[in-house]
């Protein structure tokens, strides 16, 4: 499979497996009977985004797998299905047809958000996960969480008639009230240049208004589904957070502690949502030991 010279790493190959129906882009590099580690991206991004973690997790003899959501990257888009439920199921279709029992997992955003759900869901099929950025659907809504809320009004523009398109396409530029409130303006031009490189395929841009209207409708009223209302988390979790993020407060993901067996958050002080562009040495350090083989 071919991708864009501008995401091009030396040591990294690419393939595709099919999955429900689409070509699921998977990016590989590493030692081919290393320890496995799964690294899933949030939006707008796609496997590009754990450039860092991919040559380091790499230099330490693991098996790196990087895949591309559906409808994102250099996967197919099927034309539906963009949504953290399928996302998951994805998932576990991935491990099965790379014939993988357990790994290690690692989740930025919409990634930590499937990472969660995924570990929830069936735990014996991970050994440790690093979860960045997002809270997952076993945390509780304590006044301070409430409190915070507001943070994700941006959901609404781009899940928006007319509206969500052009706010997806806009994304990098510096008049774009999302790509500010995000923090994708934190990031370098060019960097931001390469994760806007896969909307200039319509579908792909269809497939962010898609997963932004399930999320208005249900993202935050999953933890009152009746398989995480009283979900406990049993894979020890290492989450980190920048205290910057614009999207998600600190205080909606601390509440995970109290329903999980053995959960740890990471601080970073001074850094926004895209912690693994902004901060890429900080992940590594708190990463690459959390997940020592």
């Amino acid at each position: 499979m071919k991708v864009s010279e501008q995401v091009e790493l030396d040591e990294v190959e690419h393939g595709s497996v099919v999955l429900d129906g689409f070509d699921a882009h998977v990016a590989t590099a590493g030692a081919a009977d290393g320890a496995p580690v799964v690294l899933l991206h949030g939006w707008p991004l796609h496997w590009w985004s754990f450039r860092h973690l991919i040559r380091a997790f790499a230099e330490d003899g693991r098996r790196v797998i990087a895949p591309d959501l559906r409808g994102f990257g250099w996967s197919g888009t099927p034309g539906w299905g963009y949504t953290p439920p399928q996302f998951t199921k994805d998932l576990f279709a991935l491990l099965d047809a790379l014939g993988l029992d357990q790994v290690d997992l690692v989740g930025h955003d919409w990634g930590c958000f499937v990472g969660y759900r995924a570990t929830l869901e069936q735990p014996d099929r991970f050994r440790r996960f690093v979860a960045m950025s997002t809270p997952g659907p076993h945390s509780r809504y304590t006044p301070g969480a409430v409190a915070s809320l507001w943070r994700y009004w941006y959901w609404q523009a781009l899940a928006a008639p007319a509206i969500g398109p052009r706010t997806v396409q806009r994304m990098a530029s510096p008049r774009s009230l999302v790509g500010r409130w995000i923090g994708l303006h934190r990031t370098a031009p060019e960097v931001a240049a390469a994760y806007m490189l896969q909307f200039r395929d319509p579908a792909r841009v269809a497939a962010s208004v898609a997963l932004y209207r399930d999320a208005v409708l249900h993202a935050l009223a999953t933890r009152w589904q009746p398989e995480y209302r009283r979900a406990r988390l049993r894979v020890p979790t290492l989450h980190i957070h920048g205290t910057k993020d614009g999207p998600t407060s600190p205080a909606f993901v601390r509440p995970m502690a109290a329903r999980s067996d053995d959960w740890r958050l990471e601080l970073l002080d001074g850094v926004g949502h895209f912690l693994l562009d902004e901060a890429p040495e900080r992940v590594d350090d708190l990463a690459r030991p959390f997940l020592a083989p």
